[in-house]
């Protein structure tokens, strides 16, 4: 099958790798994963979404091994990327540093960046300007 034309017809398959992990959904010029398509990985957790040229590229969600939503929103290059809700599975209300329950905003790269709202333990909110994972100035808590 000719792979260059960007006519190259889609189709369903599923997809079995060596890591143990499972892709479902459309692909072209035979194993590339193009389209929607949902990847089962070793860990039993998964993504479901978008793909692009074998990477995770446009709108998905991320689900931790016991089906609980890590991460949904925009992706490139199988990094977060620009609008996104990233929860913490991993919440700890003893700790201030993870006592965090979601935050809601722009990414970069896999990192928090631009404006952005942390929702805390206790229901509080804090929007803020952030700057490689990191605020860099708070804009408002309420």
């Amino acid at each position: 099958m000719e792979c260059s034309s960007n006519k190259a017809s889609i189709m369903i398959k599923k997809l079995n790798y060596s890591d143990e992990s499972l892709y479902e959904g459309q692909i072209k010029c035979g194993d590339i994963k193009e389209g929607i398509g949902k990847m089962t990985f070793k860990t039993k957790g998964y993504y479901t979404g978008e793909w692009k040229n074998d990477e995770i590229c446009g709108f998905g969600s991320l689900f931790s091994s016991e089906n609980a939503l890590i991460y949904e929103g925009f992706w490139e290059n199988g990094l977060f990327q620009g609008s996104g809700i990233l929860y913490n599975i991993h919440q700890n209300k003893g700790e201030f540093v993870n006592n965090w329950v979601k935050y809601t905003g722009e990414f970069q790269k896999d990192l928090k960046e631009g404006i952005g709202k942390i929702t805390m333990g206790n229901q509080r909110k804090i929007v803020a300007l952030w700057k490689e994972n990191e605020i860099s100035e708070i804009l408002l808590k309420f």
